[in-house]
């Protein structure tokens, strides 16, 4: 069977995160743990991290895939909680790989240490995209449930104090409705565009309902969404999670209701087949109810999906 590449794969990190953001479903999953069975090590302070050998063997699966570009970290956690002399030591082990061209995680920024910033400087590889829930405190409080609208600008300012040129995301996750908003919005974007690193903004004020609590008895009636071919998603959001389910969709299906196999079980070949396997299906209009219900599906295009995920 003849496979389709994969530029791009997500790793899982942790599950833990100080926020509590409305859309999130990081709450959801500690309120039922029981249902959640990916191995933790407990590395004190109620932190629960993926084990780092395990971390380490994902990374490694997914290169034989052929993967190029790591995401470290799937739908939950927040990367800057993670044990902060493990993260150093996986940016180590993906930065001497010759196979990776570049790796990076998603942070809301609130946690950012001093020791972060000695540890950015050291890694060439290391992209980093941030995600901005509010524009004032009042909208910051809103979306995560903490006032922390100045702790993320004082964050950000320290970021940039890195001093290799680092390729940044600067994502805003919240809707611009007033002139203070829109004034805020300009000053993030002057301290970032002031620094001597390659920034790049982005502005997303749709959430999803990541609680994956959709009842399908009530949405019976609703009609799935029109789909052609497979989702784009499949080249970029695939990935690995703490328990070493391989799903197609990394960032949605953090249950791992659509996984396609176990990298404790499958090889990185027979892995390949079965993803293809799931191509064809959506090639031939089936869909999962995870798919075939999301709205966040994307018509596939490989030339686009090799350079996505970059900045």
């Amino acid at each position: 069977m003849n496979t389709t590449p994969i530029p791009q794969a997500q790793v899982f990190l942790n599950n833990t995160c100080s926020l509590k953001c409305n859309f999130c479903m990081n709450k959801h999953i500690k309120n039922q743990s029981s249902d959640y069975p990916w191995p933790w090590e407990n590395k004190g302070n109620n932190l629960k991290v993926g084990r780092i050998n395990d971390i380490k063997k994902y990374i490694d699966y997914l290169i034989e895939m052929g993967v190029r570009r790591i995401e470290l970290g799937t739908t939950i956690g927040e990367p800057l909680e993670h044990d902060i002399n493990d993260l150093n030591e996986i940016f180590k082990y993906l930065e001497i790989n010759p196979n990776i061209e570049s790796y990076f995680f998603y942070t809301n920024l609130t946690q950012l240490k001093d020791k972060h910033i000695e540890i950015f400087d050291q890694y060439k590889k290391l992209q980093i995209k941030i995600s901005c829930y509010g524009l004032t405190s009042k909208q910051f409080k809103q979306q995560t449930g903490y006032e922390l609208w100045n702790k993320f600008k004082t964050n950000l300012k320290k970021l940039v104090t890195v001093k290799r040129k680092m390729k940044i995301l600067l994502a805003l996750r919240a809707p611009i409705k007033n002139d203070d908003q829109q004034l805020n919005w300009l000053k993030l974007k002057a301290i970032s565009i002031k620094s001597h690193h390659d920034v790049v903004f982005e502005e997303t004020a749709i959430h999803f309902n990541w609680k994956h609590t959709i009842d399908f008895k009530k949405i019976k009636n609703q009609k799935p969404n029109q789909h052609k071919g497979h989702c784009g998603m499949i080249y970029t959001d695939c990935g690995i999670l703490g328990n070493g389910d391989f799903t197609i969709c990394a960032w949605l299906d953090v249950y791992g209701d659509g996984k396609v196999g176990n990298v404790f079980k499958d090889t990185p070949k027979e892995m390949l087949q079965l993803r293809q396997k799931i191509i064809n299906d959506q090639n031939n209009g089936v869909f999962n109810n995870i798919c075939k219900y999301c709205k966040f599906y994307v018509p596939s295009n490989i030339e686009k999906a090799d350079q996505a995920g970059t900045i």
